[in-house]
């Protein structure tokens, strides 16, 4: 009976170590701060994403074919150094939120920047930079910085304003859904291949 519980645990153990071994890393995703900086859950400006067993080469495929499945030009947002990186420089009409006017919603427009650095079993997600953002107002355009307009999802206090609680995760949620289908792993945007 002994024998039998140490098996079973050996078994437990080796299954345990087996998922373990082949589950996909989770991609944490950036969080915007008080200050309108995305940031890594542990405050850095990039987030190392692990690729086991693939090499720098296979890594850097994987992200070049992904691309159009978020773009419809790529070849115009897209520039990158073989085996290294990819860059992307991109136009967005509804990242930033504006504003809500008579349930219309409103949202800044403008550019921004995403960089992957690639190597051997492992990328370097780098936090996202924009330009200059314009959304409309009433009357006239307003230009903002990005930082700006994140960072007034916020009170002095550094908590969230109550009229901003579902735009600040949406504004992170676009950009990590961004990233996790360079990298591959955005569950929604599964295709069938088998054809």
């Amino acid at each position: 009976k002994k024998d039998m519980k140490k098996i079973l645990s050996i078994l437990a153990i080796m299954i345990a170590v087996v998922v373990q071994a082949n589950a996909q890393a989770e991609f944490t995703g950036f969080t915007i701060t008080t200050d309108g900086y995305y940031r890594a859950p542990d405050g850095k400006d990039y987030i190392i994403y692990p690729f086991e067993g693939k090499s720098a080469n296979e890594i850097y495929s994987l992200i070049c074919s992904n691309v159009a499945k978020v773009y419809y030009s790529p070849q115009r947002v897209m520039s990158a150094v073989e085996n290294t990186s990819v860059a992307i420089h991109a136009f967005a009409d509804d990242i930033l939120y504006q504003k809500s006017y008579l349930g219309l919603k409103f949202f800044y427009e403008g550019t921004y920047n995403l960089l992957i650095e690639i190597k051997d079993g492992r990328v370097k997600v780098n936090a996202p930079s924009f330009g200059m953002q314009t959304g409309q107002s009433e009357t006239i355009n307003r230009t903002k910085t990005a930082e700006k307009i994140l960072s007034d999802f916020f009170d002095k206090k550094g908590r969230l304003k109550e009229n901003r609680t579902i735009w600040k995760p949406y504004a992170e949620q676009r950009i990590n859904s961004i990233y996790k289908t360079l990298l591959g792993i955005d569950s929604t945007n599964k295709t069938d291949n088998d054809w």
